[in-house]
């Protein structure tokens, strides 16, 4: 009776310590990143598959589905970098709105606990161009696990198609780690804008990274994965907010035609111009 009795202990102790650490950590999606595959194409959601290089230094292992509706999708795969095993997630999805949108939520850093899950604070060090973003995020992680954060610098670059690109990969030097602090690290991610008719932009973000702090894949995988799906799925709510629908300078906003063409909204901006010529 008194083993049963400890065994019932332990199994509600474990059942308290996943509850707690539910909603933690990471999520691959950070503030800044992506790579791109196999996106949506389309209202209806039918995939087609563009040739583009692998986010990471692994041959390519089959994605399994987690989620799938009409306008969203996420898988997950195990991946390797600089030869550790991580965690490598794959989410696709379409909003309504601009492109611009999407660089105007990420830079709105005030109010990111409103779509990055379990964040505690994310702060813009730098912005050294108009093009690239050096960010700490700092996340909520509950007892018993150590606090962790992670510094990345992004990059992103408008496509003569109107595709915007951007890549995200750790710059731990920027920023010095606090005490008691675990640096999420090897972060290695995409992001793919492609507009689509009716005013609709196509999103997909490929990436991976290492929790680090010694957690056990079977703990740190399903978290992530739970988390990310949190943090997708609100993300693809925020890019349709109007108050995010302010065109940036830097960004050519092109206009679909009835034949689903892509065309400049405005020949006449210096963006469009600087992307007609060929120009950064």
């Amino acid at each position: 009776m008194f083993r049963l009795r400890k065994l019932v202990k332990m199994k509600l102790i474990a059942a308290s310590y996943w509850r707690q650490s539910w909603s933690v950590l990471l999520l691959l999606l950070s503030v800044q990143l992506s790579a791109f595959t196999e996106p949506l194409a389309s209202k209806s959601a039918a995939v087609i598959t563009p040739e583009v290089e692998k986010p990471t230094q692994q041959a390519a292992v089959t994605w399994r589905l987690y989620r799938k509706s009409e306008q969203f999708e996420m898988s997950y795969r195990d991946t390797k970098t600089d030869g550790r095993p991580v965690l490598e997630i794959k989410a696709q999805f379409v909003f309504k709105g601009r492109m611009s949108a999407f660089l105007q939520v990420l830079r709105d850093t005030e109010h990111a606990g409103q779509w990055l899950d379990s964040t505690h604070s994310v702060k813009i060090i730098a912005s050294p161009s108009p093009f690239e973003d050096w960010v700490h995020t700092i996340f909520d992680t509950p007892w018993p696990l150590q606090q962790r954060d992670m510094v990345t610098c992004s990059t992103w670059k408008q496509h003569i198609d109107y595709s915007i690109e951007m890549i995200v990969i750790a710059c731990d030097d920027k920023w010095p780690v606090a005490t008691n602090t675990v640096r999420i690290k090897q972060i290695n991610a995409r992001w793919l804008l492609q507009s689509l008719p009716d005013h609709l932009v196509h999103v997909t973000y490929i990436g991976a990274a290492d929790a680090g702090g010694g957690l056990p894949r079977w703990l740190s995988d399903r978290v992530v994965i739970a988390s990310s799906l949190r943090s997708f799925r609100a993300l693809q709510q925020q890019l349709s907010q109007p108050d995010y629908q302010q065109i940036v300078a830097e960004v050519c906003e092109p206009e679909m035609s009835t034949a689903s063409q892509a065309l400049p909204a405005d020949v006449n901006t210096t963006s469009c111009q600087r992307l007609k010529s060929g120009a950064k």
